[in-house]
């Protein structure tokens, strides 16, 4: 089942101003009441929070190719043969060229501890290939990461998988809105209780 994912706005400020009369108890407890002296205006500050759950439209994975051989070459012919292959499930999937993203590559050494020369020498030569890709129908995403795992065999890596909102502007927007009545609602509750004649 995949989960909602929140977006939110805390922090929106709304400063309603208007102006407030002088009512209250003096230090000995004696009750006074005043009135607006020189017109002078306040305000009461206040955050506001906004928040909307939207249902994730694309899953992100990120998966690859790992190849390790003693020659660098070898590691690398079968790490591009590997996912070619993998390339190519995924154009059968349905996945456009433009969701497929290079996120690593990497040649490294190999290396094993021995005893005799008490040093580390190398072994051989791993190389790694990893790509995010965009799954725009999130149903899909275990057919597309099961085509994966065949198409690669055990060169095969899966790292993960996120679910996401592909456009979330249009719903920072809404919980922007959410946010602001919130604020604005509790500062005129609070200028009520406060005595505020709000303007």
């Amino acid at each position: 089942m995949v989960k909602k994912i929140w977006f939110a706005i805390i922090g929106v400020v709304v400063l309603l101003l208007g102006v407030m009369g002088l009512t209250g108890c003096d230090s000995e407890g004696t009750t006074f009441s005043g009135s607006i002296i020189n017109n002078q205006q306040t305000g009461i500050w206040v955050n506001g929070e906004g928040k909307i759950s939207v249902v994730p439209d694309v899953a992100i994975l990120t998966m690859g190719i790992e190849s390790q051989d003693t020659s660098v070459s070898v590691a690398m012919s079968k790490a591009s043969e590997a996912m070619d292959k993998v390339i190519a499930s995924l154009k059968a999937q349905g996945i456009a060229d433009k969701d497929i993203q290079t996120q690593y590559f990497n040649i490294s050494e190999v290396r094993r501890w021995e005893e005799p020369k008490m040093t580390d020498v190398i072994s051989g030569y791993r190389v790694t290939n990893s790509v995010t890709v965009k799954v725009r129908k999130v149903e899909k995403a275990g057919e597309v990461i099961d085509a994966v795992v065949v198409a690669g065999g055990d060169l095969t890596r899966i790292n993960g998988i996120n679910f996401t909102v592909d456009e979330p502007a249009e719903y920072y927007v809404q919980a922007r809105e959410l946010a602001i009545t919130h604020a604005t609602n509790k500062a005129k509750q609070m200028a009520d209780k406060a005595g505020f004649k709000t303007r």
